[in-house]
């Protein structure tokens, strides 16, 4: 708190300009500066429940909600910025009555309006200001007013630019939709691929099947081949020789029959491969053959018994009749062979018929799928256009809603400024000024801080608390008393001792005064020099204005010779440096007998005397005050004093210590009683 109050101390006239200053501008704010009232709305948004949502094909969906807040867009800062446009506040500042006088530009008008917007609100705060309530109220109503206009503008802009944008883009998408389209119809039907996957299947499937039936028809044409040979061997010959030996080979007729018998066969054998036994068309071929069997033994009965001479020797009638149904088995079995072979031969052809189309159809698969990826493509943009019109249709205020007045302007009874306002804002800008001005001085100019001295190693010889001026004269301060004692037992060259300091204030001339006194109680005969020979301050002090050669008698064996110019008419640095000013204390303390010679002189860091003065009598005694004394100033001294050899004791004055309310005190009566036994 000490150092606080010091530091004020040391700097009151800067810093009483300055609060001057702050006080002054503060009571001007609080008589001059016009009053305003405000009137303050809300707005709210309300939140649409206009939702789209439409597929796209391969594009994916497409999904659009009214009212979203993310952490990019906020609807209430887009409504608020549109708020305090210029386009918004243009009009109101055109028919504003105070433009002409105050605000002939309209940056200047567009401060009396104020918009906040809330992160996630639906909310939208507005203030208007005005020099009478009835002002404020009227400017409110008209920015809202042209507000709601405005909004009205953009709604009929934005919907024209987008009816001009979709019309455009939805006759593109819809000539690149009809251009995939038929493109695609034309390679249908150019290549007669209607669903590529699904006729390459059934290729495949029918394949397979093919494969199959060609399979199982030359198996049973390798058993029909086998059983005629068998036959043969039953008969003991072949078809042919069987035939001529029944005198069968030249019937035309049996031929005929044969030939229709092969035929039928042919085609039992493909439907086989295509339905199963229980269909009509192989019962119907089955029947068929049955009845040409029928036929063929017919003829073969009716031709045999002209051969019967021939076929005696095969062992009559009952034999002949086993030959003819082997003979017939052996038609049958050769008959069903060939055709059975016959229709193999034809499935291999339909085999390799649909491997071709499938080797035809793997680039023709992909430009199909090409194709149709296009028109998809193009399906989906015109999808999505469409929904958007649609929705654009629906929902006119999705870019710009219809904002509604939650609370119509009101207007505070109160203006502003408020006075308690001013005050406290003059308050904290005196205080925070305050500081901030002492905190640079002190930067520029720091106080010494009483822990700094230990670092310096010298001697502190007394601490002197607080006293007024001439407190050292008059009171009996046992601190100057201790300085005297401990003064009076160093070792000092001629008795001779400098009081100085790095600067005024801080209490030399004060100290030089109690030590002479103290030192004189002691019993010592004392002469203080004033060395100061430019202000003369101690001489001013003591009310000694002569400046004679010879010393004032001050009190009993306490003498004080006042600052003295040379006669000579030389300057006090060549007076001091030539050593006259020494040998003229070297003749008073002759004439005087003085035990002790103080010099009060001016302040080191000052002048340029003191420092002759020092390198002259080598015993400084350096005073030092707390939270007065300058860092710089004191350190500079100090090294200057000490490349002078000078001898350096330092005394603290303005100490804070507190010592003890018990003072010991000399008790004359005890005294003069003990001298009187």
């Amino acid at each position: 708190m000490s150092s606080v109050v010091a530091i004020g101390r040391r700097h009151w006239r800067p810093l009483l300009v300055l609060n001057g200053v702050l006080l002054a501008a503060t009571v001007g704010i609080a008589l001059f500066y016009p009053r305003t009232w405000t009137a303050t709305a809300q707005l709210i948004l309300p939140n649409t429940s206009s939702n789209l949502s439409a597929s796209l094909g391969p594009l994916g969906n497409l999904q659009q909600q009214g009212l979203t807040f993310s952490s990019e867009i906020n609807p209430t800062g887009i409504q608020s910025n549109i708020l305090m446009s210029e386009d918004v506040l243009r009009p109101v500042w055109l028919q504003d009555p105070e433009r002409e006088q105050k605000f002939e530009r309209l940056e200047q008008y567009s401060k009396l309006f104020k918009s906040k917007a809330g992160d996630q609100s639906t909310i939208l705060d507005f203030e208007a200001k005005g020099s009478s309530p009835e002002l404020a109220r009227q400017r409110a109503e008209a920015v809202l007013k042209s507000y709601q206009q405005r909004l009205n503008d953009l709604r009929i802009d934005d919907a024209n630019r987008r009816d001009h944008f979709s019309r455009e883009e939805m006759q593109r998408a819809k000539d690149e939709l009809q251009k995939a389209q038929l493109a695609l119809s034309q390679y249908k039907q150019s290549t007669g691929l209607v669903d590529a996957d699904e006729q390459t299947r059934g290729l495949v499937t029918a394949l397979n099947a093919l494969r199959s039936t060609q399979t199982l028809t030359l198996a049973q044409a390798e058993a029909s081949t086998q059983r005629a040979s068998s036959l043969e061997r039953a008969v003991g010959m072949n078809l042919q020789r069987a035939t001529a030996a029944l005198n069968l080979g030249e019937d035309k007729g049996l031929q005929v029959l044969r030939q229709r018998l092969a035929d039928v066969e042919t085609q039992l054998a493909q439907a086989r491969g295509l339905y199963t036994d229980k269909n009509l068309r192989v019962k119907s071929l089955e029947l068929q053959r049955e009845e040409l069997m029928g036929k063929i033994k017919q003829q073969v009965d009716g031709i045999v018994p002209d051969a019967a001479n021939v076929n005696t020797s095969l062992g009559g009638n009952n034999y002949r009749d086993s030959r003819i149904d082997l003979i017939l088995q052996l038609i049958q079995a050769q008959a069903e062979g060939g055709a059975q072979r016959r229709q193999a031969e034809r499935l291999q052809g339909r085999i390799d018929s649909i491997e071709a189309q499938l080797r035809a159809l793997a680039p023709r698969q992909s430009q199909l799928r090409e194709l149709t990826r296009r028109y998809e493509i193009a399906e989906g943009v015109y999808r999505g256009l469409v929904a958007q019109v649609q929705q654009a249709k629906v929902n006119a205020f999705d870019a710009y809603p219809n904002v509604q007045i939650l609370d119509a302007p009101a207007v505070d009874s109160k203006p502003s400024p408020r006075g308690w306002v001013v005050a406290l804002g003059g308050l904290l800008a005196m205080l925070s000024g305050s500081v901030a001005l002492a905190l640079w001085l002190e930067r520029r100019n720091p106080l010494l801080a009483l822990r700094e001295l230990e670092g310096t190693g010298l001697p502190v010889l007394a601490r002197i608390p607080k006293l007024k001026e001439f407190a050292a004269l008059s009171a009996q301060a046992e601190e100057f008393r201790q300085l005297a004692s401990v003064v009076s037992l160093l070792p000092l060259e001629n008795r001779r001792l400098m009081i100085t300091s790095s600067g005024v204030g801080e209490g030399k001339t004060t100290v030089t005064l109690g030590l002479a006194k103290a030192l004189r109680e002691l019993g010592f005969r004392v002469l203080v020099v004033d060395a100061d020979f430019r202000q003369a301050g101690l001489g001013r002090r003591l009310q000694v204005d002569e400046q004679g050669s010879q010393p004032v008698a001050l009190a009993p064996s306490l003498n004080f010779l006042p600052a003295r110019l040379p006669d000579s008419g030389m300057s006090v640095g060549e007076y001091i440096a030539r050593g006259q000013f020494v040998r003229y204390l070297d003749e008073l303390e002759q004439t005087g007998g003085y035990d002790y010679i103080l010099l009060d002189t001016a302040p080191e860091d000052l002048v340029a005397e003191t420092k002759l003065i020092a390198a002259a009598i080598r015993n400084v005694l350096f005073v030092v005050r707390s939270g007065v004394s300058n860092r710089d100033s004191v350190n500079s001294s100090l090294y200057t004093l000490q490349r002078f050899g000078s001898s350096i004791s330092l005394v603290i004055n303005g100490s804070e210590s507190v010592k003890d309310a018990y003072r010991y005190r000399y008790e004359r009566p005890a005294l003069q009683s003990a001298a009187d036994s």
